[in-house]
């Protein structure tokens, strides 16, 4: 059994992912994720990817994604996709 954290995040890309940071010479894209519950009320999360994980699976807003990722709590919550390339499926 996997001894890591582990979401499966399924909802709508709110925004153009932007630059978050460089970190060894990788960029890091940002982008909100609206996750509806079934309230009907939404969370919005946000998703750091690489720019090179962008590269192979391009996301625009409005797109509908599905990613799997690892909850992380820095200054703020964020989900890091866990394996490369990035798990993040868009579907119609």
């Amino acid at each position: 059994m996997d001894n890591f954290n582990r979401v499966i995040l399924c909802g709508q890309v709110k925004d153009t992912p932007a630059l978050s940071h460089i970190n060894h010479a990788v960029s890091f894209y940002k982008f909100t994720l609206d996750v509806p519950r079934l309230s009907g009320q939404s969370d919005f999360l946000t998703v750091i990817v690489t720019a090179e994980q962008l590269g192979q699976t391009p996301l625009a807003p409005g797109d509908t994604v599905t990613v799997t990722c690892a909850g992380t709590t820095l200054n703020e919550t964020v989900f890091v996709p866990l394996t490369f390339p990035v798990p993040v499926t868009v579907t119609e």
